[in-house]
């Protein structure tokens, strides 16, 4: 019997956006992780000892260079609402935040983008700080070895929300 082919998916479950997703024919393989927060935080530790903090807003440098709702929102919102309703609405939308956190995971320079991440905290009105992160999970995911934090799903069967909660050969507790 010919051994699959792996499909990679540099991916995290945000928004179960991974749910249901098979294949029949290849291994989908990806990080055990909430979301792409989750991926670049973790500096090589299990999905449940990434410390995140709920009041801030985490970007990293890709966030920044591609397009970003938040800062398009903060241009157009102005124009398209009056300044007044455009506050509101942003007030609305970073409600719980208070902090814009860059994830410096060492994949790029950050001074430049630590500017420019500080501007846009002035901006929102929130604090701004940078955070430790890494591009570890990503590397084990792409290069190996696959570990728990590392889910491979066999050809045929789709993808679960267990898969994320639970690590491979570890078995749902019932109540």
């Amino acid at each position: 019997m010919q051994t699959p082919k792996d499909i990679l998916l540099a991916y995290g479950f945000c928004g179960y956006s991974l749910a249901g997703l098979s294949s029949r024919f290849c291994r989908l393989v990806f990080p055990r992780v909430d979301d792409c927060v989750h991926l670049f935080l973790n500096q090589g530790s299990s999905r449940e000892e990434v410390v995140r903090d709920a009041h801030a807003f985490y970007l990293t440098k890709g966030w920044l260079t591609h397009d970003n709702f938040m800062l398009d929102s903060y241009e157009s919102w102005d124009a398209q609402y009056g300044p007044e309703r455009a506050r509101r609405l942003r007030e609305a939308y970073l409600k719980g935040y208070e902090r814009l956190t860059l994830i410096d995971t060492k994949a790029y320079e950050t001074p430049a983008w630590q500017e420019r991440m500080r501007a846009m905290a002035q901006r929102l009105e929130l604090d701004y700080e940078t955070v430790a992160g890494s591009t570890k999970l990503l590397e084990r995911l792409l290069t190996g070895p696959w570990d728990e934090e590392i889910v491979v799903i066999d050809p045929g069967r789709p993808i679960d929300v267990r898969d994320l909660l639970f690590h491979a050969g570890q078995a749902p507790t019932t109540g």
